[in-house]
């Protein structure tokens, strides 16, 4: 007959429990102490410190290279908060509908060098509008706790630390930071069209 002896029942179960409890014994292994720095946690952990690091080094360039617009910049976002958050939020729906635009026109090739141009403008109104953003921050805080005579490097560094807590922080910490990147890409835009928009300080 088709059916299955009582021993070969037995070493079946043997062998499957056994594969189950090797298997589990390995990755055990593998996540606590072969290799830990693999673990899920601990992997996002270290890329939220390059990235930490990484956009320290980028901001501090540019505030090195262009001062001036940075400070100008800071002094239109206190002046004018809900604005610059309602041009970042047409701004993202803007570059959003002209990529998908640019995508299709690629394949007629014309928009190709349209599809670059877009991806690089926005990438240096979102640097810029960091820069002023963690900038903006250091000041606030610096303010806030009575630190003075502190370099304007200082402020981007406080504004930095700042942005690592928040990445760290459940619900509350990504809600702001949406909201701050909204308002970055508000910043950039709103700097470079400061005249066509009224932004005057």
């Amino acid at each position: 007959s088709g059916s299955i002896s009582p021993e070969d029942k037995h070493a079946i179960k043997k062998q499957v429990d056994g594969e189950y409890l090797n298997f589990t014994f390995d990755l055990k292994k593998i996540e606590s102490s072969l290799l830990p720095i693999l673990s899920d946690t601990q992997t996002i952990a270290f890329f939220k410190v390059i990235k930490i690091v990484f956009w320290l080094i980028i901001t501090l360039i540019v505030f090195a290279v262009v001062p001036r617009k940075i400070n100008l910049s800071e002094e239109i976002f206190d002046r004018h908060v809900l604005k610059i958050g309602a041009i970042g939020i047409i701004s993202l729906f803007t570059f959003v509908f002209l990529l998908f635009l640019f995508i299709i026109l690629s394949f007629l090739i014309i928009g190709i060098p349209l599809l670059l141009l877009l991806v690089i403008a926005y990438f240096i109104a979102y640097i810029f509008g960091r820069t002023v953003m963690f900038y903006f921050i250091g000041i606030k805080l610096a303010n806030r706790i009575k630190l003075k005579n502190i370099t304007p490097a200082l402020f981007i560094l406080i504004g930095v630390l700042f942005y690592a807590l928040l990445k760290f922080l459940p619900i509350v910490g990504p809600i702001l930071l949406i909201i701050f990147n909204i308002c970055e890409l508000g910043i950039g835009v709103g700097f470079f069209f400061r005249k066509k928009l009224s932004l005057d300080t």
